[in-house]
């Protein structure tokens, strides 16, 4: 699977961002916490239809680590992709989001909707509406600020077994948490739950483009509702879910092979 690793500049920040296959542009954003690592195993299968262009969104990983919460402020972050596309000569293209990224590519779309072929969102968490999950992200902000990343990697995967959630399953979320810098963790999960993008739905409706959901349940920063609130007020939209995160950790190929049938829908 041919690569190339590039540092983007955008708004003060380096974003590290890779480019791989070839076709038409399709780029994705990952969730809080994930980073681009963890995204090309999930996605590698479309890399044989599509050009992949992943990267890790600002304070994550291969990216400038960031301490400030107000850097991560979301117009920053669909700043951030509107950077990575222009720096790459891209017009056009699909764009996926998971999460975190989901919020940032659907307020890219508002922004910028004659760039956006068709749009996906993945386990959408913010609309018009603060996180469910605030405020258990906010104690994973505190406790990994006093704890450490690995200690809160693996609280989490506890918790999740508490829960009848397979380790493997919470590890799908964890699995990249201590790549990251402390700090920017820490900062960026002090402020992403508190974001709001929209002021009401009706901002989705107004969106020209197909729109795809792909959700699953038993997710309490992600939830199932959300996903079919999206679906219902956009347009063109499409939801497909599974029962739950496990089914995921029992076979990764669910995921490219929905993100594949929601860009055809």
């Amino acid at each position: 699977m041919a690569q190339r690793l590039q540092h983007v500049a955008s708004d003060g920040v380096s974003l590290a961002v890779e480019v791989l296959g070839k076709g038409p542009p399709l780029l994705f954003a990952h969730g809080l916490g994930s980073c681009r690592h963890h995204v090309k195993q999930l996605l590698e299968p479309l890399t044989a239809r599509f050009r992949l262009i992943v990267f890790d969104q600002r304070g994550h990983c291969g990216s400038t680590p960031i301490s400030e919460p107000e850097l991560f402020a979301p117009r920053r972050l669909a700043a951030d992709i509107a950077a990575i596309l222009d720096h790459l000569g891209i017009e056009q293209a699909n764009i996926v989001g998971e999460s975190m990224g989901a919020a940032t590519t659907l307020l890219f779309s508002s922004l910028h909707p004659e760039r956006v072929l068709r749009l996906v969102q993945i386990a959408p968490t913010v609309v018009d509406r603060p996180n469910p999950g605030r405020e258990m992200i906010l104690a994973l902000a505190d406790f990994a600020a006093e704890h450490g990343l690995a200690a809160t990697a693996d609280a989490v995967a506890l918790a999740a077994m508490t829960n009848g959630l397979p380790r493997k399953a919470a590890q799908l979320v964890t699995a990249r948490w201590t790549d990251h810098q402390l700090e920017s963790f820490v900062a960026s999960y002090r402020a992403v739950p508190e974001w709001v993008i929209f002021d009401s739905l009706a901002q989705v409706a107004a969106l020209p483009m197909p729109i795809g959901i792909f959700a699953w349940g038993n997710d309490p920063t992600r939830p199932i509702s959300q996903a079919r609130r999206l679906a219902t007020a956009a347009r063109r939209g499409r939801l497909e879910t599974l029962d739950s995160l496990a089914e995921l950790a029992d076979d990764p190929s669910l995921y490219s092979r929905a993100i594949e049938r929601l860009l055809e829908g």
